[in-house]
């Protein structure tokens, strides 16, 4: 599958010593909780999705359906503070509002850079 084939491009990128440690890390149970970095990853998933649309309201309602959350709370009067207590949700929110996240997103002269042909323009 493609996702099969990136992930062995990606560790064919790792030097041979990074990918003895991160073996070495991966098979200590002990060190690698692989819920927590499941959830991180999701969590990488959603910020990068903001990033890519450029929209906190369609990278929330992704962030709700993937959480199985209700989608009619972003209409209701209280549904962005009930929203808000699913970490998942604030944790965009917080992006979204946060002095970095404008600072890449809105970098004086990004609008102004000529595509490279081999990766999406914001």
């Amino acid at each position: 599958t493609a996702i099969a084939n990136l992930a062995e491009v990606l560790w064919e990128s790792i030097p041979p010593r990074a990918q003895r440690r991160l073996r070495e890390l991966c098979d200590d149970s002990l060190v690698l909780d692989y819920d927590a970095a499941l959830e991180s990853a999701r969590r990488s998933v959603r910020r990068a999705g903001l990033f890519a649309c450029g929209d906190l309201a369609t990278a929330l309602r992704e962030t709700i359906a993937d959480e199985e959350l209700d989608e009619s709370l972003l209409d209701a009067p209280d549904g962005p503070t009930r929203l808000c207590r699913h970490e998942a949700v604030a944790d965009l929110v917080r992006l979204a509002t946060s002095i970095e996240y404008a600072q890449v997103r809105w970098h004086p002269g990004r609008r102004n850079r000529q595509p490279s042909g081999t990766w999406a323009t914001f």
